[in-house]
């Protein structure tokens, strides 16, 4: 059975791109004065682990730590976009560690990504979904529980 989530998740992203074009173009987004960049928060138990785990399986690269705090931000390679990795925060959602976001990365072939990382000891929910004509989505795990999304954009094919 697919989840409506999924495809929400695609919308979502959509979303995100209109307000900042609105943002450039006038409206309301004008006035919040949107900066071009977007760092999204996870929240994790282990720090050192989590930042390894994104290094090593996905790519990211560390841009800063600061243990004092609980807090690293690394870079992926989507321009500005920034991932940050929060094992102390007193704002995190109700259910800690792996309740907190679902990152969505465009990839260009689904079936390759899906390699690459299962070469990297990535366990996948389920199999690839597609829907046609749309997208092509697939949910894997970070080691806290995160899910994680790529998906396969069929309308530019």
């Amino acid at each position: 059975m697919r989840s409506i989530f999924r495809p929400i998740a695609v919308v979502a992203l959509a979303v995100a791109a209109a307000v900042f074009a609105e943002a450039r173009t006038g409206g309301p987004a004008a006035a919040i004065g949107y900066g071009g960049a977007l760092t999204c928060v996870l929240d994790v138990k282990d720090l050192s682990k989590s930042i390894d785990w994104y290094r090593d399986v996905l790519g990211f690269d560390l841009l800063y730590r600061m243990d004092d705090s609980g807090w690293a931000e690394m870079s992926t390679p989507v321009g500005r976009v920034n991932v940050g990795i929060a094992s102390q925060r007193k704002t995190a959602r109700p259910g800690g560690a792996g309740a907190a976001a679902t990152l969505v990365f465009s990839v260009k072939d689904a079936e390759a990504a899906r390699k690459a990382l299962e070469s990297r000891g990535v366990t996948f929910v389920g199999g690839i979904e597609t829907f046609k004509d749309f997208v092509r989505l697939q949910t894997f795990l970070d080691p806290d529980g995160n899910h994680v999304m790529l998906y396969q954009d069929l309308r530019t094919q």
